[in-house]
């Protein structure tokens, strides 16, 4: 499409069947027709209406409904109600693989629904609806046992009185839902993008890491406040948006009556779309676009929503979160988790080539891209090596530095000591690693005589061997996991049908002022079957302590 622009201009009309597509080539003309004209109207898909029950912000059309739901998500994904969120993005950024409960308990129902639900469209829209007023009903459970804590579902309820007095369960779930898929895919995507670049082009990694060192330190992370601080790592941000858009062609938009833009007649009915590929490769705009360049940023001090609302569409950054009354509302939440994730991988790891059997670098292709729904890069391989402060340190001053017993060697001593304790955090094993368990533990003890089975770091082997995570499994009713029946402490399963032994530990348990979660399920015996033992004692983060057959 992008020599379709240079050879028709800013404008291109191309019939499929007897279906009008207008291509948009040009920032000016399309900030006219989203902002000035106001295209806001989607393409009328009755699949669409039918699966989302017409509750999917992205996909109904522009209308009063429309307007409801879109002043709660702008009341909900404003910059001030994204701030309150901070904690919890940087909470999972330190850990990513110690997801909230909520988050952790959703892939395997999610998971569920095509196996076990999907008879038909209507079968699926039906499962989609009892999956999403269940996870927004638990998270306002939640939310009333712990009002300190933020949440989503709590805000969104909140927001829909605010705006029209009555609440829509459905609806509310759907918003919940709908934030969750949004940024979920597109954020992993950006991420992974932002890696590709990092490895293709080294020299931007250097630089965005000495900024780091110079502003930072070595003694914390940054966070979201450190953001007008770090140009080089914002510029780095939003030049792999404008290199490696998203979407390069936006989301269709509408025409509900026929309208005349610079002399050019586009049809009522017909599908719009914002060639976003095409003017984030102008040169016009971007010296040298096929190249990523931070650079071109660094004097961009503002957020992508304020050049987005500007009137001069010369001065906006880059065009991945659309434009119009349709922008993407989510774009304040998406650039905090972007800006701290990338900012902590810079601060943390040196990202490279990977290295093949013989040592030498593999090549990576800076044009190797997929589109699907969103654009991607096709799987490719790279190295992170943890940047250990503490042995530059060692290596400046030379190892014998270190043992000596010498003004320089206790200086440096005093030094790698105060580094490890503000990082204390980073140097402890919480069993973040898929295929590894919890060994040697005063409360974990392997005492059984059955082989251990051989765990592999990089894949999940179901088991409930002592110090593993226990297997997610469905029981017989095909919606419940086993994950949901566990208590906020410790909790018992047992499969036996007297539930004698789980019973003694209540009792015990009880004496000793331990709370504990028994759960007694004698009829599960595909779950039975997974867990292997018959009694099996679980801690609060869903570990293995104990079993017995």
């Amino acid at each position: 499409m992008t020599e379709w622009a240079r050879k028709y201009g800013p404008l291109v009309h191309v019939k499929v069947g007897l279906q009008h597509h207008i291509i948009i080539n040009d920032a000016q003309i399309g900030k006219d027709l989203l902002d000035k004209k106001s295209y806001s109207s989607r393409p009328p898909t009755k699949v669409g209406d039918i699966i989302s029950g017409g509750r999917r912000a992205v996909l109904i059309q522009y209308d009063n409904h429309w307007r409801h739901i879109r002043r709660i998500y702008t009341g909900v994904l404003k910059p001030q109600s994204c701030d309150r969120y901070l904690h919890i993005q940087e909470g999972v950024h330190r850990d990513p693989t110690k997801p909230t409960t909520e988050l952790g308990q959703l892939p395997p129902r999610v998971t569920s629904i095509p196996a076990t639900r999907c008879k038909g469209v209507w079968d699926f829209r039906k499962a989609e609806e009892k999956l999403a007023l269940s996870c927004y009903n638990t998270a306002l459970e939640d939310a009333e046992k712990y009002p300190d804590r933020k949440s989503l579902a709590r805000d969104i309820h909140r927001e829909m009185k605010l705006n029209g007095g009555e609440v829509d369960p459905l609806q509310a779930a759907a918003i919940c839902m709908e934030v969750l898929a949004a940024g979920s895919d597109t954020t992993a995507t950006s991420l992974t993008s932002f890696v590709h670049a990092c490895v293709a082009y080294p020299g931007t990694v250097k630089k965005a890491q000495e900024e780091l060192d110079r502003v930072i330190g070595r003694n914390r992370f940054q966070d979201w406040d450190d953001q007008h601080k770090l140009p080089y790592v914002r510029a780095m941000i939003k030049e792999q948006h404008r290199w490696r858009t998203l979407a390069p062609l936006g989301f269709f938009r509408w025409t509900d009556e026929e309208d005349v833009c610079n002399g050019y007649r586009i049809p009522k009915d017909s599908m719009i779309r914002i060639n976003n590929w095409t003017i984030h490769m102008d040169e016009r705009r971007y010296e040298d676009p096929q190249h990523f360049r931070p650079e071109r940023f660094l004097n961009h001090h503002l957020g992508a929503a304020e050049y987005a609302a500007s009137p001069n569409v010369a001065e906006r950054d880059h065009f991945s979160y659309g434009g119009g009354r349709r922008i993407y509302p989510g774009m304040h939440l998406a650039e905090r988790s972007l800006f701290n994730m990338s900012a902590r991988l810079l601060h943390t790891f040196n990202i490279k080539h990977a290295l093949d059997e013989n040592g030498n670098e593999i090549p990576i292709d800076p044009n190797a891209y997929r589109t699907t729904l969103i654009l991607g890069p096709e799987p490719f391989k790279a190295r992170f090596e943890q940047l250990d402060v503490n042995i530059k340190w060692v290596k400046t001053a030379g190892e014998s530095t270190v043992i000596s017993d010498s003004p320089e060697g206790n200086a440096l001593r005093e030094k790698i000591k105060s580094q490890v304790t503000a990082h204390d955090g980073e140097n402890k094993d919480h069993g973040i690693k898929i295929g590894y368990r919890y060994k040697d533990s005063p409360i974990i003890v392997s005492d059984s005589n059955e082989p251990e089975p051989e765990w592999n770091a990089r894949q999940y082997i179901p088991s409930t061997w002592p110090g593993a995570r226990a297997p997610s499994v469905f029981l017989a009713d095909g919606e419940t996991n086993i994950y949901d029946l566990f208590g906020r402490e410790y909790t018992i399963t047992d499969f036996a049908d007297d539930g004698n032994i789980s019973e003694e530990f209540m009792i015990r348990a009880a004496a000793l002022g331990i709370p504990l979660t028994r759960r007694h399920l004698p009829s599960e015996q595909h779950a039975h079957s997974v867990w292997e033992r018959s009694v099996v004692l679980i801690r609060p983060n869903d570990r293995g302590l104990a079993f017995f057959n």
